[in-house]
């Protein structure tokens, strides 16, 4: 899902893109399984990136837990090889992880600093990852998503997409979790924050969501305002209404800050509802009010400065990732919107990208503007 707001974004900076997946769902896509161990070595051999997104992780949390083994080689494994090839062919490495690294035991917001604790299997498999990717790779950003919303009306599979199905499928009632506390990221404002950070040479541990916090029940609520479905009750429950189907531990909290972008300046994701309503009017606008018979989306591209240099894309499902390589264009290199200095030249760097937000606006928003 956050591939489908990271490949657009960067595809319209970067001239050449490379983008793989284990199972190929889109005609921009290359075959690539992360845990084939040879054939990473073979692709960065052949394209030797500058840049490695790594995207790819199993994440469904039930899966997770009732498949460890699975689990551990695709989030953990697979990461420790791409930051070694990383490390070997001179690339710099951003690894995607997810606040399901804390015990959720935290009053406040977690920032940077607290100490991860994970208490599932997706959780210790995506923090085992972290690690190998600091520790095998100099030149790493790990950055910490929240609850993920952005898959349009192709790719949205998760919370959003099932409230969203409710509504259209006629629903009186609908019930949502209010003891889970947690920071929605938008894919969308996330890509172009992502693309801000990855300019600087400022490596390490960040996070990188929406601006606030709230329970699945918040975000419900949400959502019906923004569709003006007022005529749907809305009924809290806990956790324990969907035990059954969802049995993996889950954190009580998983609420962050964006300390580190703030510092430095690069924090630019917007309010999540904000954003949430972004999203709900610019793919689902059929959704509000009175639904019709034939959704319309209207989506303009927008001209962009491009960088010469290549840019590859690898998975952008479960295992996938992209690969890129920036282009450089006649000024040459880049200085971040903070004053820090390209990581590289922008003359033939390359980028890659694993798997699937500087004030940029974000996709959706410039396509509104532009529509």
């Amino acid at each position: 899902m956050l591939g489908e707001a990271v490949y657009p974004y960067f595809a319209e900076r970067y001239e050449d893109v490379l983008a793989t997946d284990k199972d190929i769902n889109e005609a921009w896509l290359d075959k690539l399984d992360v845990r084939d161990d040879e054939l990473l070595e073979q692709v960065f051999r052949t394209y030797r990136p500058q840049r490695v997104l790594h995207l790819a992780a199993e994440t469904d949390l039930e899966y997770c837990e009732t498949n460890p083994e699975i689990a551990q080689e695709t989030n953990a494994r697979a990461t420790k090889v791409i930051a070694q090839l990383c490390e070997k062919y001179g690339a710099t490495l951003a690894y995607i992880s997810t606040a399901g690294v804390f015990d959720g035991r935290k009053a406040g917001f977690y920032t940077e600093d607290d100490n991860a604790r994970p208490i599932m299997v997706y959780g210790q498999t995506k923090y085992d990852g972290e690690r190998y990717a600091m520790e095998y790779c100099s030149r790493t950003f790990v950055v910490r998503a929240g609850w993920m919303m952005g898959g349009g009306r192709r790719k949205e599979k998760k919370f959003i997409f099932k409230i969203l199905q409710q509504i259209r499928n006629g629903a009186e009632e609908i019930f949502a979790v209010d003891d889970r506390w947690g920071t929605p990221t938008y894919t969308y404002d996330f890509a172009g924050n992502l693309f801000t950070l990855l300019e600087t040479q400022c490596y390490g541990l960040y996070h990188m969501v929406c601006e606030g916090k709230g329970t699945r029940f918040d975000v419900a609520a949400e959502i019906l305002k923004t569709c003006k479905r007022p005529d749907i009750q809305l009924t809290p429950v806990s956790s324990e209404f969907f035990k059954a189907e969802y049995f993996a531990p889950r954190p009580y909290s998983e609420m962050m800050l964006n300390t580190r972008l703030r510092k430095l300046g690069l924090s630019y994701m917007r309010p999540w509802k904000v954003a949430l309503k972004d999203y709900i009017e610019t793919y689902f606008s059929d959704y509000i009010g009175v639904p019709q018979e034939k959704p319309v989306v209207s989506v303009k591209r927008v001209r962009v400065r491009r960088f010469q240099p290549r840019v590859a894309v690898a998975g952008t499902g479960v295992y996938g990732g992209p690969l890129m390589n920036p282009r450089s264009d006649a000024q040459g290199s880049r200085s971040g919107r903070n004053g820090g200095q390209s990581s590289e030249s922008s003359r033939g760097s390359r980028f890659r990208l694993s798997g699937k937000k500087s004030h940029p606006e974000s996709s959706s928003a410039r396509r509104r503007k532009n529509s």
